[in-house]
């Protein structure tokens, strides 16, 4: 009886939404990867030629709840779209440069 004590107090259990808000920090990640999310697919709208603010603002929107829900993928979109950029600039310059 003692042991089935001892399992039960180790056994993880998920936290409720009351819980989950009085946890602090929690919702950092989210946020975080709410915003890198947006600015993934903002700036991957734009640098695949679009024109359209509402549509700029749509994939902005859908890129904040998407990175909002799984933060760690949001922060890697973004972390992609960010290394891409700095790439292909870096190559740009590179080969209009007169030292290349």
């Amino acid at each position: 009886m003692i042991y089935q004590t001892i399992i039960r107090s180790f056994i993880m259990r998920t936290l409720n939404a009351n819980e989950i808000q009085h946890v602090s920090g929690g919702w950092v990640a989210n946020a975080l990867g709410a915003a890198a999310g947006a600015y993934g697919a903002g700036y991957g709208y734009l640098a695949g030629g679009g024109k359209d603010p509402n549509r700029f603002l749509g994939a902005v929107a859908l890129g904040g709840l998407t990175g909002a829900a799984s933060p760690v993928n949001g922060i890697r979109s973004a972390a992609k779209t960010a290394a891409v950029s700095f790439g292909g600039s870096a190559a740009t310059t590179a080969i209009g440069s007169p030292y290349f």
